[in-house]
Parts: C-alpha cells; structure tokens; sequence
C-alpha cells in the first residue's frame, strides 16, 4: 500500500493486487467490494476515490486518513475497548 498527495493536494492510499491473488473468484468479490465501498460514506469510511477491477493488476484508491497502524495500536495497547470503535 503507498500513500502520496497527487497534483491538488489530496492524500490517496493506492493499493497494489498481485499477479497470483487476481484470480477470477477475487475480482469478482473484488468488484462487489468497491461497488459497495463506493456507496458508503460516513466520518468513519475512507472515501474510494477510484477502483480498476478489471485491470491486469487490479486496484483500488482510497482518501488517506492519518493514523497510526492499527497492528502498532493493539500490538503496544491491547485489545481496544467496545467503545472505540462503536459510534
């Protein structure tokens, strides 16, 4: 996954698919996600700023949201509690 400010100054997270995992099961599911992704919006979604599913390496792109990794968060924290991550 990488993330860049492109030309405007919006932050996008790009997330590259391997040629092994593009499988026609995934790019099915794969396109049923972005579609779905696509259609949410919320303060708790990062908004799909474009998605190729059909590409020879599929991919998508997301806004960025600046953060820490949640693996660093659990890993030094614990678990987090319900009311984190519950609106």
């Amino acid at each position: 996954m990488s993330a860049w400010a492109n030309n405007i100054g919006r932050s996008t997270c790009l997330e590259g698919i391997t040629t092994g995992k593009a499988t026609a099961g995934f790019r099915n599911r794969f396109r049923h996600e972005a579609e779905v992704a696509e259609a949410v919006s919320g303060c708790f979604t990062a908004p799909v700023v474009d998605a190729d599913p059909v590409a020879s390496l599929p991919w998508p792109a997301t806004s960025y949201v600046l953060g820490p990794d949640l693996t660093d968060v659990v890993a030094a924290l614990g678990a987090l509690p319900e009311r984190t991550s519950v609106p």
